[in-house]
């Protein structure tokens, strides 16, 4: 009988976690990648887990997203022990233009070059 519901249920959907190979159950209407089940014994879900893994993969393969990385965390550690305000204003400004150029690298919009520089 809840077979049948989920079936013939348009909002819900069976998907297979990315992470773990499960089948699991998703009620939006985009399919999700990953499972809510507890993965590890520290209690994280296949969600958390894929997400950090997939993202980490994309770095490896990618070294201008990884450079990206680098350098906002260390702005972001100079803008937060920073008591200045400018520099916090200076860090935000250079975000905003630092996710725009990484949007267009990914779209083939601009070179590896271009991004970088």
């Amino acid at each position: 009988m809840s077979l049948n519901e989920i079936a013939t249920n348009p909002n819900v959907s069976i998907g297979i976690c990315k992470n773990c190979g499960k089948y699991f159950i998703s009620y939006k209407s985009s399919p999700e990648k990953y499972c809510r089940i507890t993965y590890s014994e520290n209690e994280e879900i296949c969600k958390d887990i894929g997400i950090q893994v997939a993202y980490k993969k994309k770095q490896k393969q990618n070294p201008c997203l990884s450079l990206y990385r680098k350098t906002y965390q260390k702005k972001l550690m100079y803008a937060k022990r920073s008591e200045n305000e400018n520099t916090k204003h200076k860090f935000n400004n250079w975000k905003k233009l630092a996710k725009e150029k990484v949007k267009e690298f990914n779209n083939s919009v601009i070179s590896k070059n271009e991004l970088i520089g």
